[in-house]
């Protein structure tokens, strides 16, 4: 079973600081290799940025999380492990 975490890059999410949110994901799941983190261009939900995909790979499920954070990040990637 694994998670594939995509971090919006769109332009209203990199004002919200999206590229230091994907570092901070990217460094938290780095021992997790059933977790990989990744860019995703815009998710059309800029008004509600910065935002995040979570994709379960086992059933296809996917769900994203709007208005994310660094505690956001780590209770989510906590959840996952």
């Amino acid at each position: 079973m694994g998670y594939r975490i995509r971090i919006c890059q769109g332009v209203n999410c990199k004002n919200y600081l999206s590229d230091d949110l994907f570092k901070h994901a990217e460094k938290l799941a780095k021992s997790h290799p059933e977790i990989i983190v990744e860019q995703r261009g815009c998710m059309d939900k800029c008004s509600l940025a910065p935002n995040m995909q979570i994709i379960n790979e086992s059933t296809g499920e996917s769900e994203i999380v709007t208005g994310i954070d660094y505690k956001i990040i780590e209770n989510i990637i906590k959840k996952l492990i």
